[in-house]
């Protein structure tokens, strides 16, 4: 793949990569054929004729009406569209992720290589739906922001892609960017004007489009938001997580939404599956946290604000929302690899293992 090399991998690298990220978007055909999946939903609904061009899901859809009318693609051939779109986010993650300075030590080193071949990684961003391009903006996002000066292109082109199918999660996006960049000491005070001023503009004409995309017709006021979680709280019941996380408190919300389900929740070859991810998450997230106890701290350069903050916002208002675990486990991808990020960077006694690379 020509793509690889300019995404922070080599070419065979990345072929391997989209190879096994292919894998698992057949296997999500197979699964979608058996069991109840939003893809389905989408490709008959694209079926029945062109929808109105909308944000979210209804832009799904009409990606998919395009793809079925015009290009005349099957179902499998829709898929293999959007996993061709979640490939490229995977292997930004990756080459991202490889670019940093790992640990000299063995272990730590094999449970980064673990977590980027998660099977969940390339199982929900492979398929008809809105995860597959929410999943590649937010790591085109992070490779932006590593090197934002130079690559601010991929970072607008990112926001772009998230505004598309999820607005909320995209004004969030250009918001903790522009706190980032607000705060750099290196940027002349003009300059941040300016900035400011230009995405404050964005940010008006965005606002509209995110409340109504949510729901909150009344506005941003404290009953409109209450209800508004107590909606999606009740969406989310559906989905078959197996876990209701919307009564607990916000701490246990909060390591529920991330971390589980766990062993103690196992009720099928899924839950088993999604057990031992989330225990390598475990491992990897303490990692960071006795490393910062130890003293270690992120390398300068690194946009900890803005992936802190989005990272942090999003799994709020992600936790907050939804009451079921298996809405969860595809819709932390939107942050997650921004937590994971900042815990490889972490890592002491740190060895280079790639250069970087043009994008």
């Amino acid at each position: 793949m020509q793509l690889g090399p300019r995404l922070g991998s080599s070419s065979r690298r990345s072929l391997h990569l989209y190879i096994w990220h292919t894998i698992w978007c057949l296997a999500y055909v197979l699964y979608s054929l058996g069991n109840s999946a939003d893809s389905v939903s989408y490709y008959q609904s694209a079926k029945t004729g062109a929808p109105a061009f909308q944000w979210g899901t209804s832009f799904v859809e009409y990606l998919t009406y395009f793809l079925i009318s015009f290009l005349d693609l099957s179902y499998l051939s829709c898929f293999l569209v959007f996993n061709a779109i979640g490939s490229i986010g995977y292997i930004s993650f990756d080459g991202t992720i490889r670019e940093l300075n790992f640990s000299k030590r063995l272990f730590a080193r094999h449970l980064v290589s673990l977590v980027i071949f998660l099977p969940s990684i390339s199982f929900w961003s492979s398929a008809i739906g809105k995860d597959a391009i929410a999943f590649t903006a937010c790591i085109l996002a992070l490779r932006a922001s590593l090197k934002l000066a130079s690559r601010w292109p991929l970072g607008v082109l990112a926001i772009a892609l998230m505004l598309l199918v999820r607005p909320h999660m995209g004004a969030l996006l250009l918001i903790s960017m522009l706190i980032d960049v607000l705060s750099s000491k290196k940027l002349p005070i003009l300059k941040k004007l300016g900035l400011f001023l230009l995405v404050g503009i964005a940010s008006i004409s965005i606002l509209p489009l995110v409340i109504q995309q949510i729901g909150l017709v009344d506005g941003v006021f404290a009953d409109s938001v209450s209800i508004y979680i107590e909606q999606r709280q009740s969406y989310n019941q559906e989905g078959g997580g197996g876990v209701d996380i919307s009564g607990l408190p916000l701490p246990l919300q909060l390591g529920t939404y991330l971390f589980r389900p766990f062993f103690f929740d196992v009720n099928s070859a899924l839950a088993l599956a999604a057990s031992f991810e989330n225990l390598t998450l475990v491992c990897l997230f303490c990692g960071a946290v006795i490393n910062i106890l130890k003293g270690q701290r992120i390398p300068q350069g690194t946009p900890t604000l803005f992936l802190g903050f989005y990272a942090l916002a999003s799994w709020l208002i992600l936790a907050v929302t939804t009451a079921n675990l298996g809405i969860a486990l595809r819709q932390k991808w939107m942050f997650l690899p921004f937590l994971i990020y900042l815990s490889v960077a972490l890592a002491p006694n740190r060895i280079k293992l790639a250069d970087s690379s043009q994008i």
